[in-house]
């Protein structure tokens, strides 16, 4: 079955699945459809009006404007990152974006502030400006910089993870067919790379964003879903086996392997 019959008969079946679930989000690419589960890569949105997947315990999205422009760089990162952990994510994005914009931030500085505001980014509803899709510039722009001297790599990792996993979103809403071989590529091939890290925190994301970020078993399982939509079938259920025996509780591994089910039509 190719790639394109798949996906309009993942549509039909998620419109069943989700509707009686409540889950009547959008995609990000606007074609109309269904959200499929493995949709958000990034984790639970704290509220369900987005193209989050699941409902977290925590009712604060945050909408306050509760940034100081006459913060330095480095103390603008620190307040983006702990919007961030509260679920703030429009001052999240607010802080982040004053760190891109000052001319004082370094390098180092500004490839920590894309990597944040495109986190955040993909973490804010769509109907606040947000979704992963719209998080795809910031993340890529982070993940290709070099900022040398002082820079963290695993700034570098946390960005080419949130990257890797809006590709994996964007072939699945459909909204750039033309291009789904090549995104699928170079997400499979940071994730597996990513993975080969000798530990996942610390090597590819620092412990304060473990809350908010995704960890080593949901980034196995959209790795298994991203080899499922290549047609690399064995290596899908390689990688979800795996994720599966690492956390089965986690709900982007649950999320991941539901939409893989549905792709081949056994739910």
């Amino acid at each position: 079955m190719n790639f394109k019959y798949k996906n309009m008969l993942a549509c039909l079946i998620a419109s069943i699945v989700l509707v009686s679930a409540g889950l009547v989000g959008c995609g990000d690419g606007g074609s109309g459809r269904q959200t499929l589960p493995g949709e958000n890569p990034f984790g639970p949105i704290i509220t369900g009006t987005g193209t989050g997947t699941a409902t977290s315990t925590s009712t604060a999205t945050g909408t306050g404007t509760d940034t100081d422009t006459s913060l330095t760089p480095e103390q603008a990162l620190k307040n983006g990152s702990t919007k961030m952990v509260e679920g703030n994510f429009i001052a999240a994005v607010q802080a982040f974006t004053a760190v891109i914009y000052d001319s004082a931030s370094t390098a180092a500085q500004k490839q920590e502030a894309y990597s944040g505001r495109g986190w955040a980014k993909a973490k804010l509803p769509v109907d606040q400006g947000g979704g992963t899709i719209v998080a795809i510039p910031d993340l890529k722009q982070a993940s290709n910089m070099n900022p040398g001297t002082g820079a963290d790599p695993v700034v570098t990792n946390e960005s080419k993870l949130g990257y890797a996993l809006a590709l994996i979103q964007l072939v699945v809403s459909g909204s750039d067919t033309a291009n789904d071989s090549a995104n699928l590529a170079i997400a499979i091939a940071i994730i597996d790379s990513l993975l080969a890290e000798a530990a996942w925190n610390g090597d590819v994301i620092r412990e304060k964003n473990v809350s908010v970020y995704v960890a080593a078993p949901g980034a196995r399982a959209m790795l298994a879903l991203a080899y499922d939509l290549s047609g690399n079938t064995a290596m899908a259920d390689y990688h979800i086996a795996i994720a599966i025996s690492q956390a089965p509780n986690d709900e982007n591994v649950q999320n991941a392997k539901n939409t893989i089910d549905i792709l081949r039509g056994n739910i």
